[in-house]
């Protein structure tokens, strides 16, 4: 299955949501980098993955995290 064919059917199953629960966590690579994770979970449809960025050894901050969550999840959200 080629990606496009994958993002067209994960965002078949989404678009018709009325309700996301947003999944935002920290983890580790293989390379132990700070990694910041968004995923969105659907009942009945399970987890998907949205996005990551290296945090490198940043302190990362309340306005940090609101602020690429808004673009993240407005990108999702309205489909851009």
């Amino acid at each position: 299955m080629l990606y496009a064919d994958l993002k067209a059917e994960v965002t078949s199953k989404l678009a018709p949501q009325e309700t996301f629960y947003f999944i935002l966590d920290e983890s580790t690579d293989i390379s132990a980098n700070r990694m910041i994770n968004l995923s969105v979970y659907i009942p009945r449809l399970g987890s998907f993955f949205i996005d990551n960025t290296d945090a490198f050894s940043a302190t990362l901050n309340a306005a940090f995290f609101v602020n690429w969550f808004i673009n993240l999840v407005g990108d999702f959200v309205y489909n851009d």
